[in-house]
């Protein structure tokens, strides 16, 4: 065979080998072009079922709250078939089916199911069974999807709960600039001035247009948002320059929370769901709700304080009183303040619970001593730590009543205040004389007491309720650091117990007036201070929303 033929030969095979390849590759993109023609139906028909369960959920979940006699299995099953039906969704068709659940959606985002008269939420489950184009002997694919709708036909109303922060003086600007400056990284009220800070303290801001300020497209979306304290002052900052609503040096207050903070300050977060109580998936009917921007910024700090790992504040203190040596303040976060809430009757707001450690020390001259037959005036110092340990002020909505016309209608909101109680551990010495050492208390300020309930009218009522704190309605409260100090008993070598308090009293006395009751008055921080606010009412029910 010469050479030529040979190449020929195998020339012919490598064609043919060509062909084969060309074949079995032309049979493999065909069937890659079936399988993915397939698969987009399937993902098309998933994408469409969503949308009839969404739909069903929430047609369901709006008629259910307008039942008057609540919710019922039948009812629901009936409204989420016609919703599909009109989706054009053939639920009875072989391979399909709709399954409609009652029950309840939690603020951890779950489903559970509950008895029709307690739900409050709707699930729907949609199934459809999609055929394969181009492999129609198979069985086909089933693709499922669920919605879950929340619902309620419950009168709502808006309410909020703070510390007396409104009111600034100059006894008050000693103690509470200082812990201004802890929760929020700069201290508006010795920077921007007593007129500045208290336009800062009476004015609102609606969760709405907090959430789009943000850049949230819902309430929702910033209830389950971690913030962190700038960001929240500038929003405020750009809602009120932009709505010409407040004085422009609360503008530039705020402004410098956002911008002049301490960055150890500015970088702790806190969950915006955690100081604004809001129904789950209700929070676009609460858009409109005011909230205290100072209350909002404090109690903001205190749980960005919390939620970073540190559950106290140490508190510098520079106030001159003639006698005090020294003077610090610890405040140990025991329970954060929820501020503000919206829901039925039930719902809840607290202010803070802390405790409060103020660590004084006493240096006074006493009258001639003799000591060896040397009869001079000598130096007294007493260690005072006062530690006062109490409860937050709890507000309740305890009834809704609607009325025709509404702006007639009324909320009544129950407000527990929690008492407080007081220690000491007092130390008084005098150099060559000696020391005396005696604990002080408990000293009760105040029971737990259950208010009666407060009625507010239904529209926004900006003027506030207030709730004097325990320390300053129960007699003899005013008298915190004396009281402690004439309990403990002290006396020494040439000074008896009551020589002893007559020296310190003085002191004492002016640390209440200047230290404690300003503290207590202006922040309510242990003993139920709070100014109570309504921030509107919702009658008209069929609220519901898709939450999932």
């Amino acid at each position: 065979m010469s050479t030529g033929s040979l190449l020929r030969r195998n020339a012919d095979g490598e064609r043919g080998a060509v062909l084969v390849f060309a074949a079995v590759g032309l049979v493999v993109a065909i069937f890659a072009a079936a399988m993915a023609i397939d698969v987009g139906s399937v993902i098309w028909r998933k994408r469409d079922l969503q949308v009839v369960a969404d739909l069903a959920a929430t047609d369901t979940a709006q008629q259910l709250a307008t039942l008057t006699g609540g919710a019922t299995q039948a009812a629901a099953d009936q409204l989420a078939r016609e919703s599909a039906t009109r989706n054009d969704f053939a639920f009875a068709a072989t391979g399909n089916s709709l399954v409609v659940e009652l029950g309840t959606f939690g603020p951890t985002g779950s489903f559970v199911l509950s008895a029709p008269a307690d739900a409050t939420a709707v699930q729907v489950t949609a199934r459809r069974l999609v055929d394969h184009t181009f492999f129609p002997g198979g069985t086909g694919t089933t693709v499922t999807t669920r919605a879950v709708a929340s619902f309620t036909n419950e009168p709502r109303a808006a309410f909020s709960i703070g510390s007396k922060l409104a009111s600034l003086d100059t006894r008050t600007s000693n103690v509470l600039g200082p812990v201004l400056s802890e929760l929020l990284g700069v201290n508006p009220a010795l920077t921007a001035g007593v007129a500045t800070y208290e336009g800062l303290a009476s004015s609102a801001v609606a969760l709405g247009d907090l959430a789009a300020e943000l850049g949230f497209a819902t309430v929702d979306e910033l209830l389950a948002a971690n913030v962190r304290v700038p960001q929240l002052a500038d929003a405020a900052a750009q809602i009120f320059d932009r709505d010409g609503t407040v004085d422009a040096s609360v503008v530039n207050a705020l402004l410098a929370i956002a911008v002049d903070g301490d960055s150890s300050v500015d970088s702790r977060v806190v969950a915006f769901g955690s100081i604004v109580e809001v129904e789950q998936g209700q929070g676009d009917a609460a858009a409109a709700m005011g909230v205290n921007v100072l209350d909002l910024l404090t109690s903001a700090g205190q749980r960005a304080t919390v939620a970073s790992g540190t559950s106290f504040l140490t508190v510098p203190l520079n106030v001159a009183i003639p006698g005090l040596a020294s003077s610090s303040l610890r405040l140990d976060l025991i329970e954060p303040a929820v501020i503000s809430a919206f829901g039925p009757v039930g719902t809840q707001a607290e202010t803070a619970q802390i405790e409060t450690t103020l660590t004084t020390r006493i240096e006074v001259t006493t009258p001639s001593i003799c000591v060896l037959l040397v009869c001079i005036p000598r130096l007294l110092t007493v260690d005072l730590p006062i530690v006062v340990t109490g409860a937050d002020a709890v507000g309740t909505i305890s009834d809704i009543r609607c009325l025709v016309p509404e702006p007639e209608s009324e909320v009544d909101i129950t407000v527990v205040t929690g008492g407080a109680s007081a220690t000491a551990n007092a130390t008084a010495s005098i150099v060559d004389i000696g020391v005396d050492a005696a604990s002080a208390g408990p000293i009760e300020i105040g029971p737990d007491v259950t208010n009666p309930p407060l009625t507010f009218p239904g529209p926004a009522d900006p003027s506030p309720m207030v709730f004097p704190s325990a320390i300053q309605s129960t007699p003899g409260a005013q008298t915190l650091a004396t009281s402690l100090i004439t309990d403990a008993q002290l006396s020494l070598a040439g000074l008896d117990a009551g020589q002893l308090l007559s020296l310190v009293r003085p002191v004492t006395d002016q640390i209440d007036a200047v230290i404690l009751n300003p503290l207590f008055d202006a922040l309510g921080l242990s003993v139920g201070g709070a100014d109570l606010r309504t921030r509107g009412v919702e009658c008209d029910g069929g609220s519901s929303r898709l939450v999932q």
